[in-house]
């Protein structure tokens, strides 16, 4: 009874009401110089909005608009949430109507539910590099996907005029995932990866990590003390789980052993998915080895690493851009296969040593020569050749040049 309840509730909204509100909105012809940012998660502009947006206010030719999330009251209920998202959905539809594009890096389905005005232009950002893990309609009827009945009831993705992508390898994959024409995709890059360009990056990135946790806080020495002349290896895992209300993340590591073997070469630092924040445990003896470092930014983490450990995650593509070695911890590969599933075999992907054991894991990282820079190289081209300094700059043009 619940359940269809709450799928009369979505059919009201995304066939009925989210049409009715933008319609109204649609009196006057959107403006050409107005550009909207939204997204229905994040609070503020996400990693990937923030270059365009800057770049935009400093050329001062178009006005800029936000939707976001609205942060939730002191012991909202229930109820109280789903109006406040309500509300947050239908504020997002009037700016819409009225705003020449619409910038997205994250699924929206209030704007799934309207026809896209004339003149309007869409541009979906993505969230992610590369093509990695399945998802949108790759994974229908999947334990992680929507079903078939779902999607056909609930059209997704079905509004965008440009869907930029880091690799003109990695189209088909973003055509079956969006279900959209592959001539709407186009390799212009990732804005959030320019700054992998910038010559001090590296050192810039490193130093605002330690800056993030300085020993500022009672009890607390500074990070980079604490890591002295260590290398660091990021861990840097995804989530678990069919969705991310069920979102989970255990300790798959023998902490300890590494501190007994590496310790003295390497510091371990762990930065784990927004979705999966707990679960990760410390034993009191790895203390001084291993750090949490989950509320500092992606970029910084990364260009703080010696070598990334990671597992499905798609922070690999961004790290390549580095030229540094990566392993991958694939302990539980068949079950994720299950859940997932990727575009390409996991396999025949990953530039680096798979290891599904911690004494696989130990010799992996011993072994300087298991981590083949080839490899390395020839993923980089495959998967990140449009990432080059300039996706934003790209991107500003497109935007501009409708004006």
């Amino acid at each position: 009874m619940k359940s269809r309840m709450k799928q009369t509730l979505r059919y009201l909204e995304y066939h009925i009401l989210w049409p009715a509100v933008f319609r109204c909105a649609s009196l006057r012809k959107p403006d050409p110089k107005t550009v909207l940012f939204a997204d229905p998660y994040s609070r503020t502009l996400t990693d990937n909005m923030r270059p365009l947006f800057d770049a935009l206010a400093q050329d001062g030719r178009v006005k800029l608009k936000t939707a976001f999330a609205e942060a939730p009251a002191p012991g909202e209920s229930g109820l109280q949430k789903r109006l406040r998202e309500e509300r947050q959905h239908l504020k997002f539809l009037i700016k819409y109507a009225k705003a020449g594009t619409l910038i997205l890096t994250e699924s929206y389905l209030p704007a799934y539910a309207v026809k896209r005005r004339k003149g309007q232009e869409v541009f979906q950002l993505w969230h992610a590099c590369g093509a990695f893990k399945k998802w949108g309609y790759s994974i229908l009827d999947n334990a992680f996907g929507a079903s078939r009945k779902t999607m056909k009831q609930f059209p997704m993705h079905n509004c965008y005029t440009l869907v930029t992508v880091s690799s003109k390898d990695i189209i088909p994959a973003y055509a079956d995932a969006f279900h959209c024409d592959p001539a709407l995709i186009e390799p212009l890059g990732v804005p959030r990866t320019d700054v992998f360009f910038e010559p001090d990056f590296a050192a810039r990135g490193k130093e605002a990590l330690f800056q993030s946790y300085d020993g500022t806080h009672p009890g607390q020495r500074p990070l980079k003390e604490q890591i002295g002349s260590r290398k660091i290896l990021l861990y840097a895992p995804t989530f678990r789980g069919n969705n991310i209300v069920e979102a989970h993340f255990d300790t798959p590591l023998d902490l300890a052993r590494l501190k007994a073997r590496f310790g003295n070469e390497y510091a371990f630092l762990y930065k784990l998915h927004p979705y999966a924040k707990d679960g990760f445990k410390v034993p009191d003896s790895c203390k001084d080895f291993a750090f949490n470092v989950t509320d500092c930014t992606a970029n910084d983490a990364l260009a703080a690493a010696d070598v990334l450990l990671t597992d499905y995650s798609s922070i690999l593509f961004e790290y390549s851009l580095l030229d540094r070695p990566m392993v991958f911890y694939a302990y539980d590969l068949e079950s994720y296969i299950d859940e997932r599933n990727f575009y390409t075999p996991y396999e025949d992907l990953v530039p680096g040593p798979i290891v599904k054991t911690q004494d696989e894991l130990e010799s992996a990282l011993a072994d300087p020569a298991a981590f083949g820079p080839d490899r390395l190289r020839g993923f980089r081209n495959t998967y990140m050749s449009a990432c080059d300094g300039r996706a934003t700059e790209r991107l500003v043009q497109r935007i501009l040049n409708r004006l």
